[in-house]
């Protein structure tokens, strides 16, 4: 089985977690045979015509995805408030505008200090995605989260996945 990186963060998308440029990103998977890639940027998808370019230019098939922040309702704003992430891969052109509306909406609608999504925008905009639960601050933590995952696979079943993250480095 080949190993394709989905949980990818780039430094222009991600400013605070990502390590590197598209082009390195790219160059490296094609060196070590990966036929595909993936990113997802928190919260946004600015990266992704850079993406495609470097893509395209080392011969690797693009993975579109966002790192979202979720909270139970973006129209509760509180300083300090527990977001948690999820990622959203697009595997088709609807889960691409998926992605794409659930970014705008985060921005314009749920935007405090972070573009936020909610549990109901990402079920009712689920078609044509692939999900993860994230990384340790996966909503998996709180039962919200839980009755979403428990949604999300009855809507999308087969494309629901729990991520697992080595913490050994």
């Amino acid at each position: 089985m080949s190993y394709i990186s989905l949980h990818t963060h780039t430094s222009m998308g991600s400013l605070l977690d990502g390590m590197g440029l598209t082009d390195d990103y790219c160059q490296y998977a094609s060196e070590i045979g990966m036929t595909h890639l993936g990113i997802s940027d928190h919260g946004t998808a600015d990266n992704f015509i850079n993406f495609q370019k470097s893509c395209k230019k080392f011969g690797i098939a693009p993975i579109f995805g966002v790192e979202f922040y979720l909270v139970p309702d973006i129209t509760v704003k509180v300083k300090g408030e527990q977001r948690n992430h999820v990622l959203a891969f697009a595997k088709s052109e609807v889960g691409l505008q998926n992605i794409l509306k659930m970014v705008s909406i985060s921005n314009i609608e749920g935007f405090f200090f972070r573009p936020r999504i909610s549990p109901e925008i990402l079920l009712q905009h689920s078609e044509g995605l692939i999900i993860t639960t994230g990384c340790s601050a996966s909503p998996l933590n709180h039962e919200y989260g839980v009755k979403l995952f428990e949604d999300l696979i009855d809507k999308n079943p087969g494309d629901v996945y729990l991520e697992i993250m080595p913490h050994t480095h």
